[in-house]
């Protein structure tokens, strides 16, 4: 039940975002595993690349809906040596999509299951030299089997 919520609560406020448009708006999903989530340097943006047409929402986590941009961190992503914002293939897909329906809002949801592993825990190869030293380095060590 926990994870239809968040999907629950978006819905409804899309609800309230629609009845306040006058333009036609076009809800989009983004969902996947961790790796949905992003985990793009977002200081490393150029202002062209950063800039989304103020007709594009972004809704991430519990936020509610904001103009789209890169997504402002509470702490540093020290292990990814990122430290004030990420992004993911929301941008790149935000730009395609209101290219497309220049004159539309367009609402774009991402969900993404954070917890996972790093693909280097699924390594067959485990006896492989520098593999636990691998997953020190990702913070995954406790995912190497027993």
């Amino acid at each position: 039940m926990k994870s239809i919520l968040p999907l629950v609560l978006i819905f409804l406020s899309f609800l309230t975002l629609q009845a306040e448009a006058s333009k036609t708006v076009r809800l989009f999903i983004l969902s996947g595993q961790s790796n949905a989530g992003g985990n793009g340097n977002g200081d490393l943006l150029t202002a062209e690349q950063a800039n989304i047409d103020p007709d594009v929402l972004f809704s991430f986590g519990r936020g509610g809906w904001k103009p789209m941009a890169p997504v402002k961190l509470n702490k540093p992503k020290s292990k990814f040596k990122i430290n004030n914002s990420i992004f993911g293939t929301e941008l790149s897909f935000a730009k395609a999509i209101k290219k497309a329906y220049p004159n539309d809002i367009i609402a774009i949801c991402k969900v993404g299951i954070c917890g996972g592993t790093s693909i280097v825990a699924w390594e067959k190869n485990t006896d492989r030299p520098g593999w636990i030293e691998d997953l020190k380095k990702l913070e995954n060590e406790s995912r190497a089997p027993k």
